[in-house]
């Protein structure tokens, strides 16, 4: 299943992979900043399904995924050995053989755990990701550029990942397994006169990929906006599992059925990012942004406009309107859920942590 408009609820790692893996959005998590963390007081898929009685392992290659942040919650197994602080070895450092190679063991002991065992398997992969790294290693030739640097770091990745998918055939474990790719947030090429991520809510760092194989589905291309705190109750609904208590996103298996689904609405929040606080709504066709900072809001029509250059607010100012509004309620359902649970945690960062953060383009909130 290829869901062709899925939305981030970030531009950046650490609240969107947390998003995965609640189903909140950023402002029901609190993970918002470079000192937040999960609090432990929140259900992540990890520990859903371990008490569920799944094996569950992780491996992580990126500084917001060390055990530090909370994401290691529900895991058996959780290798961050792969962390690297400063920018000269994690963003040069290639590390997807070495995820692979991981992966390969803990699927290896999988084995002979019998049909009946079952697991969880988070594979994070970091290599598409400033500095783009050329790789001699991929079939396709690449060009000089950085954005062919940027497409070679993809398929390098995606070789290694292929790697993975194999291993589960010679295991024969792949039609008994669901798999789901996805990425945490895009990248900018001066799109919108910038570059990297985590300063917008446009398209090029919102718009992920997001493939499910699932046994006894029909390959399909599903074309309705959906997010990525849909990732955690279709994973449930999949495996038969009521999903936690108090999450927000919808499971996408009526959508891998082609069955008919009434029309989404997708929030995403940036907040501390060096005094840069957007939110954004996408509805249908139309895309809301409100610049906080700014105090500025743009409307987009996707569908007619998809590289968002044209702002078509002033000639539809009721469906700015109803959007804003619906963009407002939704945060406030969201903060209302944090209250619920408790505060988030915060990460106890030294002088030598702060720059690091700096040093690999990160450090917005201190």
């Amino acid at each position: 299943m290829l869901f062709e408009r899925a939305h981030s609820v970030a531009s950046w790692t650490l609240p969107s992979v947390v998003s995965i893996l609640t189903s909140l959005y950023p402002s029901a998590h609190g993970c918002q900043g470079d000192r937040s963390a999960l609090a432990s007081e929140y259900a992540t898929l990890a520990e859903h399904l371990a008490a569920a009685g799944f094996r569950t392992a992780a491996v992580t290659s990126h500084v917001y995924l060390a055990r530090k942040y909370g994401l290691n919650q529900g895991f058996e197994h959780y290798d961050d050995s792969l962390v690297e602080k400063s920018r000269s070895k994690s963003h040069a450092t290639i590390t997807s053989p070495a995820i692979t190679e991981k992966a390969l063991a803990w699927l290896d002991g999988r084995a002979h755990g019998g049909k009946d065992e079952r697991w969880f398997l988070w594979l994070h992969y970091f290599d598409p990701h400033s500095q783009y790294m050329p790789h001699p290693e991929t079939i396709q030739p690449f060009g000089p550029s950085t954005i062919d640097h940027y497409d070679g770091e993809i398929a390098f990745t995606d070789l290694h990942l292929g790697r993975v998918l194999d291993r589960l055939r010679d295991l024969d474990l792949a039609d008994d397994t669901l798999v789901v790719l996805i990425s945490d947030h895009g990248e900018e090429f001066n799109d919108h006169g910038g570059g990297g991520h985590r300063a917008t809510l446009y398209e090029e760092v919102l718009h992920v990929p997001l493939i499910v194989r699932a046994p006894g589905f029909t390959p399909r291309r599903v074309s309705e906006p959906v997010g990525n705190i849909d990732v955690l109750p279709t994973i449930c609904e999949l495996l038969d599992l009521a999903p936690p208590a108090r999450i927000q996103g919808e499971s996408l298996v009526p959508l891998m059925r082609g069955l008919p689904a009434e029309p989404r609405t997708h929030l995403a929040e940036m907040r501390n990012n060096n005094k840069k606080d957007w939110d954004g709504l996408v509805e249908g066709k139309y895309k809301l942004l409100y610049d906080v900072t700014a105090d500025r809001r743009l409307l987009f029509d996707l569908e007619a406009d998809p590289l968002e250059q044209a702002d078509v607010a002033a000639s539809h100012p009721e469906i700015l309107q109803a959007m804003g509004a619906r963009m407002q309620a939704l945060i406030t359902h969201s903060r209302a859920l944090a209250l619920h649970t408790g505060p988030g945690a915060e990460v106890e960062l030294t002088p030598e942590d702060e720059q690091a953060l700096e040093q690999l383009g990160y450090g917005g909130d201190h």
